[in-house]
């Protein structure tokens, strides 16, 4: 009953003498009764994962079936929650999209995936039949969104070497002399360095791009370079993670005079903006219809 590109005006039709052939999977009979009802406007159980819509909209892009039941799909992608789809299932999930014409699955999927994916798998990403274009956008936005959330950690460096605030603590402590960290004011002997020099703790901007750097590492979030090759979700995981309060002894105890809790708190709101400002590609640059599902 079925043939390809049957519902699609303008197609030439398969030639019958050599008509076009697909090789029937296993959950393809499957596929075809649950795509003859949703043409009949029979009710149809949605897919349970996107493994298997990949599978369904290959079979109705196959016999042209994708604007009969692009409403349909766009309903049963509403159902999954973008954010926790592995970088994989977004590249099905934008094919399915692009397939079936759907204007704000494709935003929202695309967006979720420049979030997600590595270089390596942006490598491997075959985009076929969605345009090549398509796949340098998508590295592209990668790219400017790993150098939105980067920029921040940059900038705090700066707006700590900047502020010359200088206090001492208000519980009088003190700092080794041979490695910086302070110490309660009855400490001996530095449990880092094991140094007996000792000198009154003043909370400076040296100080406190020491403790900076020391707590970026802590948290996975510097060096930069060390997220090479990894994606921005990757980054934001660790920036979700990280503890953003002035610990004790960190540098210092007192969190309304010290200006790096001020940094801190800077930082995380910027990361956090950059990464979830990502605006997702519009499919009216890669597809020239005009009846799209909003």
């Amino acid at each position: 009953m079925l043939q390809p590109d049957r519902f699609m005006e303008g197609v030439e039709q398969p030639n019958s003498e050599q008509p076009p052939t697909k090789e029937l999977q296993e959950e393809h009979p499957q596929c075809l009764r649950a795509m003859c009802q949703a043409l009949h406007h029979l009710p149809v159980q949605p897919v349970k994962s996107i493994e298997e819509l990949h599978v369904f909209a290959d079979v109705c892009n196959f016999y042209g079936c994708v604007r009969a039941l692009s409403f349909q799909i766009q309903s049963w992608t509403e159902r999954w929650d973008f954010s926790t789809l592995a970088s994989s299932q977004l590249q099905r999930l934008l094919w399915v999209s692009f397939i079936f014409h759907l204007r704000s699955t494709f935003k929202q999927a695309s967006s979720r995936l420049a979030q997600s994916l590595t270089p390596a798998q942006w490598k491997a990403w075959d985009v076929h039949p969605m345009p090549a274009k398509l796949k340098e956008d998508v590295r592209t936005m990668c790219e400017d969104l790993k150098w939105d959330m980067q920029m921040p950690i940059e900038n705090a460096f700066g707006e700590v070497i900047n502020n010359e605030h200088e206090h001492d603590r208000n519980d009088g402590d003190k700092k080794c002399s041979d490695c910086g960290l302070n110490k309660p004011r009855q400490t001996r002997k530095c449990g880092n360095c094991r140094s007996t020099n000792f000198e009154d703790y003043v909370c400076t901007n040296a100080t406190r791009l020491l403790s900076l750097e020391g707590w970026l590492h802590r948290e996975d979030l510097w060096p930069l370079s060390d997220h090479r090759g990894k994606s921005c979700h990757n980054l934001n995981q660790h920036r979700q993670m990280a503890s953003f309060h002035v610990q004790y002894r960190d540098p210092c105890a007192d969190e309304k005079a010290c200006p790096l809790l001020q940094s801190k708190e800077k930082l995380r709101g910027r990361m956090e903006e950059a990464f979830d400002k990502s605006p997702g590609l519009s499919l009216d640059n890669y597809d020239d219809e005009n009846e799209v599902p909003e």
